[in-house]
C-alpha cells in the first residue's frame, strides 16, 4: 500500500494461503521437500516486496513458511528466478 512503509526497511511473513489451514497444509505438505501447491497472489506480492522502492530503502526481510506452497526455499527461489528473467537489473 502507497505510504505504508514508515522505516528504511520491510517486513511480512507468507505463512497460509487464504482459506487452507494450518493442519490441511500438513497433511498436503510433508515432507516439505517440493512446492505442491504454488500460490501465485503469494508469489506476486513476495516479488512486489522483493523490488527495490527506492532510495532509503536499506532491507527487505521475507519469512516464507512451508505450508505456503509446499517447500519455502524452492518457493523464494522460484520467486526470484523469476524477477531475474524479467528484469536482472531488478534483484
Amino acid at each position: 500500500m502507497v505510504g505504508s512503509e514508515t522505516a528504511k526497511f520491510a517486513s511480512a511473513r507468507f505463512l497460509l494461503q487464504p482459506g487452507r489451514n494450518y493442519e490441511q497444509a500438513v497433511k498436503s505438505f510433508q515432507p516439505y521437500t517440493e512446492v505442491k501447491d504454488p500460490y501465485q497472489d503469494g508469489r506476486d506480492a513476495l516479488a512486489k516486496l522483493l523490488t527495490p522502492a527506492g532510495a532509503g530503502h536499506t532491507g527487505r526481510y521475507m519469512y516464507v513458511n512451508n505450508r505456503l506452497a509446499g517447500c519455502a526455499p524452492k518457493t523464494i527461489y522460484d520467486v526470484i528466478s523469476g524477477m531475474l528473467a524479467e528484469t536482472p537489473e531488478a534483484v
